[in-house]
């Protein structure tokens, strides 16, 4: 069984990689999505360092394009 941790997972990429792992024999895909009442970066990195993943898939992104030029600390 390979673990998968899919990050953006509330995303249309996300969540249709979620979807496809699932439904695949051998394959568990867990979704992590940003919340807003928890620091995204210290939630990604608490999963990393205590799940056991094969996979970590990096479907994150950031739409407002002027604000990432403009806040580079918001990017994750």
């Amino acid at each position: 069984m390979k673990n998968i941790l899919v990050i953006g997972a509330n995303g249309m990429l996300g969540g249709e990689a979620v979807d496809y792992f699932n439904s695949m024999d051998g394959y568990c895909a867990k979704g992590l999505s940003r919340d807003p009442r928890f620091n995204f970066q210290e939630a990604v990195e608490s999963h990393l360092r205590t799940g056991t993943y094969d996979w970590c898939i990096n479907c994150a992104a950031m739409t407002d394009t002027a604000g990432a030029e403009t806040m580079p600390y918001k990017r994750l």
